[in-house]
């Protein structure tokens, strides 16, 4: 099986060609902050929620080209590459984790059901036990899980699977996942909740990773030359397709299908098949580097912020929305950017620098080619 895999794929170019991604990632982790910072006031999209399928979608992408064929060719272990992705999720994970749980113990005493959230929460295990959010003190870290769970998935069972194979699995989730939200109005939040948030969530991840797995793979077979104006239009297509200003009766399941299984995808295709020229990669990285800080970051830091101003100023920054909202987003970018230079970025490369050296022999093949840290 695996050698007739590599027999039907074509020679992959590992020069760079995720830049146009990193920006795609970037701007969706911004309008997920405009869900929750109740300060930016009414600029709302009712359906950037999609943007967490976009990160799984390219997730799917990044982790194929970066890991496939050393997974397939035994260069990189199961095992190793697991430990590569807690390394990359994990750091600013349990930092706004603790940021979270001291804005709860801001809020009160702590109890036992308090520190047993938290020591769930720290194993990276969601906490199905109670009503609300299943990661209780950084809501936005369900799907972080699922980005982890479906990273394992991938790297043991998935990785050397034909497209065929693939499309099965991808179609397969698809239909459990429009079956769900059918069923279930409002599923595309459910996840992160106690209610339906396996099945519902790994629908979502399964269906939206595979389906960039494939899409990678077929971009590979096309790809063109940079292309400054064509990769653009994805960059600019993801942005116009979440920040539409749709009203509420247009917000169908038919509408949101449409744009999960042919929009998302033809964007990813494109940012893939044209990428990025050179005079464009460094704000692209800049903005794909301060994502994840940004995502993961942004709702304890903004129940910290608000606690610190009513508590310690006596100001409610919502009566100021939505400027307020607009320098904390300023801040949130500030801190985001100085946290992955001065602090993420030197951990995760000590902690893959500890890891090579007890495993010399893998060192090289899990370090190389990897052009940007994925992210749902």
């Amino acid at each position: 099986m695996q050698t007739a895999f590599h027999a039907m794929r074509p020679a992959v170019s590992r020069k760079p060609m995720f830049y146009t991604l990193e920006a795609m990632r970037g701007a969706a982790a911004f309008l997920i902050v405009d869900r929750h910072v109740g300060w930016l006031g009414t600029y709302d999209f009712p359906i950037s929620g999609l943007a967490v399928d976009l990160f799984f979608l390219l997730s799917g992408a990044v982790l194929a080209h970066s890991y496939e064929d050393k997974l397939r060719t035994g260069k990189l272990s199961s095992g190793r590459y697991i430990g590569l992705r807690l390394i990359r999720l994990y750091p600013l994970y349990a930092l706004f984790t603790l940021v979270g749980f001291a804005n709860h113990a801001a809020a009160g005493p702590l109890t036992g059901a308090d520190f047993a959230k938290l020591g769930s929460s720290l194993l990276f295990l969601p906490c199905i036990w109670i009503d609300g959010s299943v990661f209780p003190f950084d809501g936005p870290a369900w799907s972080i899980f699922f980005e982890l769970l479906i990273s394992v998935v991938y790297g043991v069972a998935l990785h050397d699977k034909s497209i065929k194979t693939l499309a099965c699995v991808c179609g397969a989730a698809a239909t459990l996942f429009i079956v769900q939200a059918i069923n279930q109005p409002g599923a595309l939040d459910i996840a992160m909740t106690c209610q339906g948030v396996f099945e519902t969530g790994l629908a979502r991840v399964l269906f939206s990773f595979t389906y960039g797995v494939i899409i990678y793979r077929l971009a590979m077979r096309a790809s063109a030359g940079e292309s400054g104006l064509m990769s653009l239009i994805p960059l600019v297509a993801v942005c116009a397709m979440l920040m539409a200003p749709v009203e509420s009766r247009w917000i169908t399941n038919g509408s949101i299908a449409v744009i999960l299984l042919a929009g998302l995808p033809a964007c990813l295709f494109m940012a893939l098949v044209f990428p990025a020229p050179d005079s464009w990669r460094g704000p692209f990285r800049r903005l794909g580097a301060i994502s994840y800080a940004v995502y993961i970051g942004h709702v304890p830091l903004y129940h910290a912020a608000d606690t610190v101003l009513k508590r310690q100023f006596h100001i409610d920054a919502m009566a100021y929305a939505p400027y307020s909202g607009f320098i904390f987003v300023a801040a949130l970018v500030a801190l985001a950017y100085g946290l992955h230079n001065a602090w993420d970025a030197p951990l995760r490369a000590r902690l893959r620098n500890s890891a090579a050296a007890e495993s010399p022999s893998r060192a090289r093949g899990s370090r190389e080619g990897i052009p940007v840290q994925s992210m749902p």
